[in-house]
């Protein structure tokens, strides 16, 4: 199955807010949401993504600037 545009407009979206929420409050979004987990799953598989895919710790920095928040807020 060929993603539509939405599907890649969002993934990204979700990309972040998977990795915010899981450095910052320690919540998987995907537990308990099947339809959610298999959405991640399957946009993993295409390696177009995955070859621009963020590192994670690059975007914790970003907020960590943009918000102007120490270390301390942000456990690791």
């Amino acid at each position: 199955m060929m993603p539509c545009k939405a599907d890649i407009a969002y993934v990204t979206i979700l990309e972040r807010v998977q990795i915010y929420y899981s450095h910052l409050r320690n919540y998987d979004i995907a537990k308990g949401r099947p339809n959610l987990e298999k959405f991640i799953e399957e946009m993993n598989k295409i390696d177009a993504y995955t070859q621009t895919k963020n590192d994670p710790l690059f975007l914790l920095d970003l907020a960590k600037n943009h918000l102007k928040v120490s270390d301390r807020c942000f456990p690791e």
